[in-house]
Parts: structure tokens; sequence; C-alpha cells
């Protein structure tokens, strides 16, 4: 009797296989079946269908919703970091302004980065930076017939940051801090930011 008991008992060995192949042929972890639907496969038509009809529109605006919460992020870093500040906002605002023209990108530097910026509390250097933001919009349009996007990028960021030097005077007198700040602009934004901005161009000559 205690044979037939021991018998009818699964083993455990039989146990853990069990559940080991019930636990693979349960879950798909990358399984991307569950989003393939109607409504996603209609929606991606229509992105599709909109991009053939307008590439350009289609592209600064798939551009600015990338570019938009990595300049949020970018900015909160900057409002709690001291001496050196990474804020992308100025430079892909340039950068709108070379490729798609002054509109679209006074849109993203004017209207986004005003939003951006005021959580850092509204003052008068938000206030200046928010006008200088959009003013690079028509800097990155300005420097449109020079054809080398990295060169004209660096001519728009140079004038930008000599423009933001003597601004910043009128705000802040301390004429050692502000040459710092300048300093941090031209590595950052002149330096860095140049490089990265010149790969986001050549990827959409390359798409386009």
């Amino acid at each position: 009797m205690i044979f037939l008991v021991l018998s009818n008992y699964p083993m455990e060995g039989s146990m853990k296989k069990k559940k080991l192949f019930q636990t693979r042929s349960d879950y798909y972890p990358f399984d991307i079946r569950k989003y393939i639907t109607v409504k996603n496969v209609l929606i991606l038509l229509l992105l599709i269908f909109l991009y053939l009809l307008f590439p350009k529109y289609m592209q600064v605006i798939i551009l600015m919703m990338i570019f938009y919460p990595i300049s949020v992020v970018t900015a909160r870093i900057t409002k709690y970091m001291r001496g050196f500040h990474i804020e992308t906002m100025t430079s892909f605002t340039l950068f709108l302004g070379y490729v798609y023209g002054w509109r679209w990108a006074l849109l993203f530097g004017l209207g986004l980065g005003s939003y951006i910026w005021s959580q850092a509390g509204i003052n008068q250097k938000t206030l200046l930076t928010i006008l200088i933001t959009g003013l690079c919009a028509f800097l990155g349009y300005w420097v449109q017939p020079i054809s080398n996007f990295f060169w004209a990028y660096i001519l728009a960021s140079s004038i930008r940051n000599i423009i933001s030097f003597v601004l910043f005077l009128f705000v802040n007198p301390d004429i050692f801090n502000n040459i710092t700040h300048t300093v941090n602009d031209f590595i950052w934004h002149t330096l860095i930011m140049s490089n990265i901005v010149n790969a986001i161009y050549k990827i959409i000559l390359w798409l386009t």
C-alpha cells in the first residue's frame, strides 16, 4: 500500500521539470504579437502615409518629440549643478533653425523652452535665458547659407555665446562669474554638442 501511495505522488524532479516547462510555455517576455493589433497597425500606416505626404513636417515633429524630454532632463540637471550647465535646448534650437527654419525652431526654443525654464522659477536670469534660446532660432536660420552644417553651427553657437555674455552683464555684473559661464557654454554647446547635433544632421540626410 505504501508503494502505491508513493507511486501516485509526483517526484520532486518531475515537479520542477513540469513547472519549468509551464513557465516557458506560458510566459513570453519578448512576444510582440500582443502589440500587433488592428489599432496599432492603422496608426502605423497613418504615420507612414503622413510621412510620405509631408516628410519635412513629420521629421521636425518627431525630432521635437525626441528633443523635448531630453531638454527637460538636462534643464533639471542644470538647475542643481553649479559651475557647469549641460542644457540641450539651446543646441537643439540652433539645429532646428538651420535645418527646418526659424518658425519651427522658435516654436521649440521659445514655446517649449519657456515652459521648461519656467519650472526653474521666474526671475531675470530665467527670462534672459528664454530670450536667448528664442534668439537661437534666428541664429540657426541665419547661418543656413553655409553649406557645411558643422561650421555653421560653430559660428551660430559662438555668436550666441558672445550675445549671452554681454546680456548677462546687465543682470549679473560679476565679470568673473560671466566669464566662467561663457567658457562653460563654449565647452558644452560649441565643442561637445556640435558633434552630437552634427551626427543627428548626418542621420537626417541619410534618411532623406
